[in-house]
Parts: C-alpha cells; structure tokens; sequence
C-alpha cells in the first residue's frame, strides 16, 4: 500500500465505499493533479479538455483534508500535487460604498466566480501568487496571465519601511510578510511572503517564471 493510500485511510471522513476498497486491497487507479493544473491518469496526461473541464468542477474535500473527484453518484480519491484550483481571471469591480476600494474578483479553474479574499493572499517567491478559496477550504494558485494582472497593483518597499505586521488569518509563524503591498485605491494591505525561499523582487520573479513557461 503506497503512502498516498495509507493517507486516505487514515482519513475518518474518507467515503465508506473507498475506505472499504482500500482495506479489501483492491486496486484504485491513479489520478493526479499535477503542479501545472493539468490531470493525468495512471501516468498518461489526459488530453481531452472536456474530461478536465469536468475533473475541475468536480473536485471536493473531506473535511479530514483528502481530495476527491466527485461525479454523482460517484467519488474518487485524487492525488493533487500541489493545488486543486488556480485563478484563471482577475477583475477590479467598484465597492457598494464610493469611500471603499474596489473588490477583486477572480474566476477559478472549475469555472466559478468569487470575491478574492484579500487576508489569505500570499506571495511564494519563484511561484507567484496564492489564496484560498471556496470559503477558506481550498488554496488556490494565480496563472501567469493572473499573477501579472494582479502584479500591476502591487508595490515594493523597503524592509524597514514596511515594519513587520501579522497576518490577520492567524497564520503559521512560517510565513511572514515582507515588502510587497496591495494597493487598491486608497487601501494599502501588506502581502506575506511564504518563507524558505529568498525574496527577490517581483521583477527577478517573473523571469523565473518566464524561464519555466
């Protein structure tokens, strides 16, 4: 039994019919997400858009953390490598209140829509832009075109300047924000920067991304 599976079984919420099959030693076929959003099923990318379009929208989480492919009536477990959605489109729309800053509005690879929720995003250096979505159960990666769109309203500053600050979401002290702002308006937010990996600017950034793309 590989590591993956022994995962899914320590799972409480994992579905009865998967649990059941996993302990019966019965082989489930591999189906994974890999780190560029593409789907692949037992080694082989799956090609056909509609069968990933599909795969998108049904993604779903137990609330003991696994991921699943949910087509009813059926479940799935799914190996997700890195994020089981991306933000596809960035809008700015104009707040109810005139004194507000606009709200940032993104379209996800499962094709819905939300309000990005400002107090999750974050920056991995190299990787680019991250957030949560679906009600804070799911993290979610900005694509390339996304992250430039995004990118247009961030700033720079230096370190003491931007004097250390807590993310409001309760974070784990392994992040920690650095000199990038959202500037919306007249707000300004702090990003955090994922620690581990230097911070070396936006611009050193996109070349990094530039050279993988």
């Amino acid at each position: 039994m590989s590591d993956v599976q022994k995962d899914w079984l320590c799972d409480p919420t994992i579905p009865e019919p998967i649990r059941t099959a996993l302990q019966s030693g019965a082989r489930l076929e591999r189906i994974e997400l890999d780190s560029e959003g593409h789907f692949w099923h037992e080694g082989e990318r799956i090609a056909d858009a509609r069968i990933s379009e599909l795969f998108h929208r049904s993604i779903q989480r137990t609330p003991g953390g696994s991921y699943l492919l949910v087509v009813a009536p059926f479940s799935y477990p799914l190996v997700v490598h890195d994020v089981p959605h991306w933000v596809t489109a960035l809008a700015l729309e104009p707040s109810d209140s005139p004194s507000a800053p606009p709200r940032v509005c993104i379209r996800l690879s499962d094709g819905s829509e939300e309000e990005l929720a400002l107090d999750t995003l974050r920056y991995e250096p190299g990787r680019g832009f991250t957030c949560w979505v679906k009600g804070g159960t799911m993290p979610a990666r900005f694509t390339r075109p996304c992250y430039y769109a995004l990118a247009e309203y961030v700033t720079e500053a230096d370190e003491d300047c931007a004097g250390p600050q807590s993310p409001s979401d309760g974070s784990s002290a392994a992040e920690k924000p650095g000199r990038l702002t959202l500037v919306l308006g007249a707000a300004r937010r702090p990003i955090p920067v994922a620690a581990g990996r230097e911070h070396t600017g936006l611009k050193d950034a996109d070349r990094a991304r530039s050279s993988r793309d």
